[in-house]
C-alpha cells in the first residue's frame, strides 16, 4: 500500500517527467508530503494532457506547462502560491532520488 510520502507512478516514465519538470520550471515544495501530493496532481494532469492530444483535431497540442502541478481549482482560482520558500525548500531531487532508491 502507498503512502503519502512515497512517489508510485502509475507508469514509469512520470518520476522522470516530474523531476525535469521540477528543473525546467524551478519548482519547491515545503515538505515531503507536499512533493508526493503535487507529483499525484501532476501524473492527473499528465492524463489529462494525453486524453486532450488523442482528441486534438490539429489545432492544438497539449503539454507540460508551469501549471501541471497545480489541480484545475488552483488554476480556476489563482490562489497565487508561493511555491518559493528559500531556506525552507526542500531538495526535491533528492527526495526523488531517495524514493527511487527505497522503490528497488
Amino acid at each position: 500500500m502507498k503512502t503519502n510520502n512515497e512517489l508510485v507512478p502509475s507508469e514509469p516514465e512520470h518520476v522522470d517527467k516530474f523531476e525535469k519538470f521540477i528543473r525546467d520550471f524551478k519548482k519547491s515544495y515545503a515538505s515531503k508530503e507536499e512533493v508526493s501530493k503535487r507529483f499525484a496532481i501532476f501524473v492527473e494532469n499528465l492524463k489529462t494532457i494525453e486524453k486532450l492530444n488523442k482528441s486534438e483535431h490539429g489545432t492544438a497540442t497539449y503539454g507540460i506547462n508551469h501549471f501541471a502541478d497545480l489541480t484545475k481549482e488552483e488554476m480556476r482560482g489563482g490562489l497565487g502560491l508561493n511555491l518559493n520558500l528559500g531556506k525552507d525548500k526542500v531538495n526535491l531531487i533528492q527526495v526523488l532520488e531517495e524514493k527511487r532508491v527505497n522503490r528497488l
